[in-house]
């Protein structure tokens, strides 16, 4: 049985443009000799066979869900275009319940969520369905909280929110009532702080009274202040969440709402003080893994993971990653399950905040896979995530920097590879690199929808040239010699002998 070593390069795709394309300029000579040496495919990483609308890119945790199902999983987006744009949310036992509570009781349903077309974490299109719903129900009254974007979309908010305000208008219902940047409201990296600011607007009222939204965000342009960091306003004298009033959270990225959820939601929270009512309830479209919150619709696509399946059939595993991809190697490589595999030993790297370039980071995470590596774990499992993180949040000189440090790691785990006779996979979550400027000259710091590599180090064999994420989790077991489990069973491989 071949041992197999996977590394995950997020922000790593494929482009055969010179402008804006970092991996050619970084002139990776480790990364380049695995390409040109050894078998490879080109990954598609949007639309329909990975569950994704079209021209929908993945992100670090679709793209993860996909490697470990090895099928199709339909995604939280598409499950919720799909039922939010038809009438079967008004046959929803659990919303009827919610309105007529509401409407007798003389109570305000608050929704809140991320204005947006990035359909990463929410989709303006749903909501604006769900409005539509909600007036057919007749639900009396709506207060929304606006969070705005600035990073899945590069759309100015505006958009997003005059589109919103015509929805309302032409339902008869609903109130722009408060507007956010999400770097307060969905903050994931336990920045309590900004969490506080946004639950402070929520019950509080705490944010800068203003009659009309277009001239705060015409300061906020004047100001440089981008879409993700508007700060809490107010659009009404009072917003605030009241006792027999119901919260409803539109947004489906798990981890970008765990945070704010656990604050509002979590009765033993005691991080700060949140002031919010005796008597209101909390509700989400879709399940919330791991918190107590119910919710309105239900995602029976289940699926056996590759992880999983490893584990049952008695073979050992090795996760390795950063704090900022740590969820992406267990909780979704997994099928968003928690739960811990008995032969599976998982790896949290430290992030240090004053490592420039994450240069002993990445040094980090070399050591100790090489060490899982001499420890003999059939898999093994590595996410190296700075190449995406710094296109986004860094500069030119930086990325490049950056990009030959992760070469570097490459070529020492692959040395380490040869020596303790394992096969190295190469592949990447999503591109971001290849492409820093768009077809129409403009700066490009988000994921792409190019293709992704996909390389095996093994000589002999042979690779079809095109495939999708979810051929990986397949293509592994075969190259393993390990019977596809019935789940997998109907995909096909990346392994060309195949038909």
């Amino acid at each position: 049985m071949n041992k197999i070593l996977m590394m995950i390069i997020d922000g790593i795709g494929i482009n055969n443009k010179e402008e804006g394309n970092f991996l050619k300029k970084a002139e990776l000579n480790n990364l380049s000799d695995l390409y040109n040496e050894y078998p490879h495919s080109v990954l598609t990483t949007t639309g329909d066979v990975i569950g994704l609308p079209d021209g929908v890119p993945a992100n670090e945790e679709i793209a993860h869900v996909a490697f470990g199902a090895g099928k199709k999983v339909k995604q939280d987006v598409t499950i919720l275009n799909e039922t939010l744009g038809s009438t079967l949310i008004e046959k929803n036992d659990l919303l009827i319940s919610i309105i007529k509570k509401l409407n007798k009781s003389g109570g305000t349903l608050h929704l809140a969520g991320l204005v947006s077309d990035g359909r990463v974490s929410s989709d303006i299109r749903y909501i604006e369905n769900f409005i539509s719903h909600l007036n057919n129900m007749g639900l009396e009254r709506l207060y929304f909280h606006a969070i705005t974007d600035g990073v899945d979309s590069k759309t100015d908010c505006k958009v997003f929110l005059d589109r919103l305000v015509d929805t309302f208008n032409e339902n008869s219902l609903g109130k722009l009532v408060t507007i956010c940047g999400r770097n307060y409201a969905m903050d994931k990296d336990n920045n309590w702080n900004k969490t506080k600011i946004y639950t402070d607007l929520l019950f509080n009222g705490e944010g800068a009274r203003i009659r009309k939204y277009d001239n705060a965000l015409e300061t906020c342009r004047k100001k440089d202040v981008p879409d993700n960091l508007i700060p809490p306003i107010k659009l009404i004298d009072d917003p605030t969440i009241k006792n027999g009033d119901i919260l409803l959270w539109l947004n489906f990225q798990v981890e970008t709402s765990r945070q704010l959820l656990k604050a509002i939601c979590d009765d033993e929270f005691t991080i700060y003080p949140v002031n919010k009512p005796e008597n209101f309830d909390v509700f989400t479209l879709l399940e919330i893994d791991n918190m107590n919150i119910d919710y309105l619709i239900e995602d029976d696509d289940e699926f056996y993971s590759i992880g999983t399946y490893f584990n049952d059939l008695r073979l050992t595993q090795a996760r390795i990653a950063t704090k900022e991809r740590y969820p992406m190697v267990t909780y979704f490589f997994d099928g968003y399950k928690n739960d811990k595999l008995d032969l599976c030993d998982t790896f949290l790297i430290p992030s240090l905040q004053e490592d420039y370039l994450f240069r002993e980071t990445l040094d980090s995470i070399t050591k100790q896979t090489i060490k899982c590596i001499e420890k003999d774990y059939n898999f093994i499992l590595v996410n190296i995530p700075y190449a995406d993180i710094i296109a986004r949040y860094g500069n030119e000189e930086q990325l490049l920097e950056t990009l030959r440090n992760i070469d570097d790691c490459v070529g020492k785990i692959f040395e380490s590879v040869e020596d303790n006779f394992y096969k190295m996979i190469v592949t990447s979550s999503f591109g971001n690199v290849e492409e820093m400027v768009d077809s129409v000259g403009v700066d490009n710091k988000g994921t792409t929808t190019n293709p992704v590599p996909f390389i095996v180090t093994d000589s002999r064999l042979s690779l079809r040239s095109k495939g999708d994420l979810t051929m990986v989790a397949p293509t592994i077991l075969r190259y393993m010699d390990i019977a596809l489990p019935k789940q997998m069973s109907q995909m096909k491989t990346l392994i060309e002998e195949e038909g």
